[in-house]
């Protein structure tokens, strides 16, 4: 069975439906359905895909959780809910602390807002990372 044929760079969405469907308890699954979903524009399937992933016994791991969140953070900005990016930008850094992408992307969000203080908080927050621990 073909569940995870690629495609364009992507995996097969409806492959990946079907999987999930099959097992919705697979945190793997689940993840990796709310990526394409985001990565395919359905920002509405990408934030309720990823916060079902969030609620799966399976999304033990800090990074991968941490991931889920700032796609979550993504979708939202993509749509124009600037504050709930925020919260879900923060919730990645609070997660995974180890982690630049959470304090970068929110410093880049917030300077696209011209929140210029903020901003430059959170990349000094992302540049004070010195080397990237998994799973800290």
């Amino acid at each position: 069975m073909e569940q995870f044929r690629k495609y364009a760079g992507g995996e097969d969405v409806a492959a990946l439906e079907a999987a999930v469907r099959e097992d919705p308890h697979d945190g793997g699954r689940v993840y990796r359905l709310g990526r394409e979903y985001l990565r395919l524009g359905r920002w509405d399937m990408c934030i309720k895909t990823l916060i079902r992933h969030l609620s799966t016994p399976g999304a033990v791991w800090a990074d991968e959780r941490s991931d889920s969140m700032c796609c979550i953070a993504r979708a939202y900005k993509a749509k124009g809910d600037f504050a709930n990016a925020k919260k879900w930008y923060l919730r990645a850094a609070a997660e995974a602390g180890h982690l630049r992408e959470p304090f970068a992307e929110l410093s880049q969000l917030l300077y696209e807002l011209h929140e210029y203080e903020g901003a430059a908080y959170f990349e000094k927050c992302a540049l004070m990372i010195d080397e990237r621990k998994k799973n800290a």
